[in-house]
């Protein structure tokens, strides 16, 4: 019975510790498409940052919108985010409180033109066999790695050695204006060309 109410207390205060994290297109709180997201792999609004990309670019968006990275993550395909943001309004990705998260990005293909892993700029919902539509201007993202509202470097972006020589971990597309990345660790270590070390 003791254990039972430990672990209860332990979920209200990893819910309190994230005031109260909802997906970025729930109406609840202050209302769909804006609020605070959790990302990671237990306990979280979202298991990977894929979910969450596709979650904004359906989602119109009504306001600042901060997402927040628990665990280290694994991304298979490419990352899209592209949507019309407010005035005023930002989108920031950022470590939890005291985690030092990695995202390893692990596709091997170009994106169908697309040299990039994190694309911003760029909407999944135009995103298919047809790209003549798939620009989509984004302004004010921000991609921040301190987990403690610093210049500490927690956040690390992982290309893996399995992508092509051509890869790039972040691309901006859609002419946006005012994105910021800053304090993150980026490690690209793509395959080498053809003899070359």
């Amino acid at each position: 019975m003791v254990n039972k109410i430990s672990i209860i207390l332990l979920v209200i205060a990893l819910c309190a510790s994230i005031s109260f994290a909802k997906k970025y297109s729930d109406p609840s709180g202050p209302g769909a498409g804006q609020g605070t997201s959790t990302i990671g792999t237990t306990l979280c609004d979202y298991s990977t940052l894929y979910d969450a990309a596709w979650d904004f670019d359906t989602t119109p968006n009504t306001g600042s919108w901060t997402m927040l990275v628990q665990t280290d993550l694994t991304e298979p395909v490419a990352d899209f985010f592209g949507n019309t943001v407010l005035s005023g309004s930002t989108i920031t990705l950022k470590p939890g409180t005291g985690v030092n998260p990695t995202i390893t990005f692990t596709n091997p293909s170009d994106n169908a033109g697309w040299t990039g892993d994190f694309i911003i700029g760029a909407n999944f919902s135009n995103n298919g066999s047809n790209y003549a539509n798939i620009y989509t201007k984004t302004d004010n993202f921000v991609i921040d790695g301190s987990n403690n509202g610093t210049n500490s470097q927690n956040l690390t972006l992982a290309a893996a050695t399995t992508q092509t020589f051509a890869n790039r971990i972040i691309t901006e597309g859609g002419a946006c204006n005012n994105v910021v990345i800053k304090n993150c660790k980026l490690e690209n270590k793509p395959i080498s060309p053809a003899g070359k070390g």
